[in-house]
């Protein structure tokens, strides 16, 4: 699996993604790259799903080397590296490149407006609210 962190394209590394790719490798019994992307503001959209896509590709380019097998790599995040994640899958499949076996998105962003029934209901929690998800969006995507 291919696994891209959360933290709005704006924070966040591979220390913060350690244990959730840990279970995920416990879990699944796979192994897990865990992609350390560029960062807002200083690399904006559309930089760290660029490096997500870099990753990828190299995964499935030598998964045998780390004891993957050929056509079931997967790909997933939380957060930002959710959205990463979906619009990757996508991409992959316009293009006709090497598709993934799953996707695990962990509470995605996939909507700019954020005008979804998920985010009225929760979107004004101890972590996550409106304001914090505004303001990654605008360091990401800027103008």
């Amino acid at each position: 699996m291919v696994y891209a962190h959360g933290g709005g394209g704006v924070i966040g590394d591979l220390e913060t993604s350690r244990i959730a790719c840990q279970v995920i490798a416990a879990a699944a019994r796979c192994c897990v790259l865990s992609v350390d992307y560029r960062l807002a503001p200083e690399h904006r959209f559309p930089a760290g799903l660029e490096g997500m896509a870099a990753a990828w590709h190299w995964a499935c380019d030598n998964a045998l080397r780390f004891g993957g097998r050929p056509g079931t790599a997967a790909i997933g995040g939380d957060s930002r590296g959710a959205n990463f994640a979906a619009v990757l899958c996508q991409e992959i499949r316009r293009v006709g490149a090497s598709q993934s076996a799953l996707q695990l998105l962990i509470y995605p962003p996939v909507d700019i407006a954020s005008e979804t029934p998920s985010m009225n209901l929760y979107g004004e929690g101890q972590f996550a609210n409106r304001a914090r998800s505004k303001w990654a969006q605008d360091h990401y995507l800027g103008a």
